[in-house]
């Protein structure tokens, strides 16, 4: 049984509006750390993303894992309105969770120099405001989680990727200005003490119910803590490159490979969107008995189409955008966009893999993955990094990323037959490339003859005619299916 037009359109209306808030905050965030980068330079960007790196893995620990299993336990007392359990669960996450990152920020503030004297940055008071919102960071994700539980996805989204980085944004713009890096990392520590006590407003109509709560503090614990691990790992395989470039080269290329990091991981926000909805409705269908191939193929087509385009324009144009967008000083880091841009586009390519290991009941094998990954990775950045710099560590990534994907890809095959290629894909492929290859030769004549302004204007119109062009060769083919978009979806969301 194919996938029918109702579902297709869930999938579209529902990653449409997780799009809106997913891009919204990615946006913002972008703009953020961009005007960071440009306002500070490679040297202090880099301090800056390191910081940053180590603050994230510290509150990633923090968390024990807690947020995903007040998730489960909200949403499975909300079912049968168990409410004292309901309020329960978000007591007793916030009974393990807080005194344990209160203590994890202490000890953070006072080996703050410890931490700098290792990577050989001068990162100590960085450090040590950043873990001043220790607390308030753990303690939000426990929100988070209450709020997913309750599947209150319009808040928690506005809340998680809107309201905290506007806030984020408008304080480190203000602190960058007055007083530079310091006030950078005090930006974003306000914007997060701010979101928590958001989330905590969001939740005051179950605090304020009058019902008792009954603490789950055992069953809690006893669900989440083994999700520490794989979470904590998860974790260092995001941030392992950014870690070991800080411990081996410069700040300066620390930022300079961040940047190139940040443009790529662009490509992300399609298959954040598009996911979001898979994996509700691919569990709903293997609860069915249904067959998951179609659906999966059809969500792998429909991010290829909005993927390639842009993975083109960063692979060939590179240099462009980080000049245009982070300036000149980050010019040494264009190699290096384009190889990560393979790495996430690869990832788009072979479609939602991990989500439908989990649909299948399959979640250790996408733990048992990401060690694989880690490892491969680890080995390779530390012998491409000390060699090649950043060049070497985007290498190490890339070939990190892709092994990850195509064992998932392998897996879902091996489980379930899925194969989401056939020769529509080819073509369309064909297509893109070549026409990609003609604009870019096509700008490099042009370029001893107009002015850098005048040259960058026409790329830019180019990279819009390219995509309208790709997307229209798209439809021709069948891969988007503009009759269904247009009745199904762009109509009734006008409506």
């Amino acid at each position: 049984m194919g996938i029918s037009d109702k579902d297709k359109g869930t999938i579209m209306k529902g990653a449409f509006v997780v799009f809106v808030a997913i891009f919204l905050g990615k946006f913002l965030m972008y703009l953020t750390k961009g005007y960071l980068a440009r306002y500070l330079g490679p040297t202090d960007y880099g301090l800056f993303a390191l910081s940053l790196t180590i603050f994230t893995i510290i509150v990633t620990f923090s968390n024990l894992g807690i947020n995903e299993g007040i998730v489960r336990f909200v949403a499975s007392y909300v079912s049968k309105k168990d409410w004292a359990r309901v309020k329960g669960s978000l007591y007793s996450g916030i009974n393990i969770v807080l005194p344990f990152s209160i203590l994890m920020s202490v000890v953070v503030f006072i080996f703050a120099g410890n931490i700098s004297t290792f990577f050989e940055k001068d990162i100590t008071i960085y450090l040590k405001i950043f873990s001043l919102a220790i607390p308030f960071f753990v303690t939000y994700r426990v929100f988070h989680g209450f709020l997913r539980g309750l599947k209150r996805m319009k808040q928690m989204s506005m809340m998680n990727n809107v309201y905290s980085n506007f806030m984020i944004l408008v304080f480190s713009f203000i602190g960058v200005i007055y007083y530079g890096l310091v006030g950078a990392v005090s930006g974003f520590v306000i914007g997060y003490i701010l979101r928590f006590f958001i989330s905590v407003f969001y939740s005051m109509d179950v605090i304020r119910k009058k019902n008792r709560p009954k603490l789950i503090t055992k069953e809690l614990i006893k669900f989440s803590w083994p999700l520490t691990i794989v979470v904590l790992i998860w974790s260092v395989a995001g941030y392992l490159d950014t870690m070991m470039l800080g411990y081996f080269r410069s700040s300066a290329e620390v930022g300079v490979y961040n940047v190139s990091y940040l443009v790529s991981g662009l490509l992300t926000i399609i298959y954040s969107a598009f996911v979001a909805i898979y994996y509700p409705l691919g569990s709903e269908y293997f609860s069915k008995k249904r067959d998951i191939k179609p659906l999966y193929k059809q969500v792998t087509k429909w991010m290829f189409s909005v993927a390639y385009p842009s993975f083109l324009i960063l692979l060939f144009f590179s240099s462009t955008v980080i000049r245009i967008f982070f300036g000149s000083e980050y010019l040494t880091g264009y190699i290096s966009l384009s190889i990560l841009s393979f790495a996430f586009f690869f990832s788009i390519l072979v479609g939602p893999c991990a989500e439908t290991l989990n649909v299948l009941g399959k979640p250790k094998w996408n733990t048992l993955n990401v060690l694989v990954m880690v490892f491969i990775d680890f080995i390779l950045n530390y012998y491409l990094i000390q060699s090649y710099g950043i060049l070497g560590c985007a290498i190490a990534t890339t070939i990190a990323m892709v092994v990850l994907n195509l064992m998932g890809l392998i897996e879902v095959w091996y489980l379930n037959k899925i194969n989401p290629f056939d020769f529509d894909f080819l073509k369309a492929g064909i297509f893109g490339f070549v026409l990609m290859y003609g604009f870019y030769y096509s700008m490099m004549y042009l370029k001893t003859f107009l002015d850098r302004f005048v040259y960058d204007i026409l790329k830019i119109f180019g990279f819009g005619v390219f995509m309208v062009l790709f997307l229209g060769f798209s439809i021709k083919i069948g891969i988007l299916d503009v009759d269904f978009f247009k009745n199904r979806v762009f109509n009734k969301f006008i409506k």
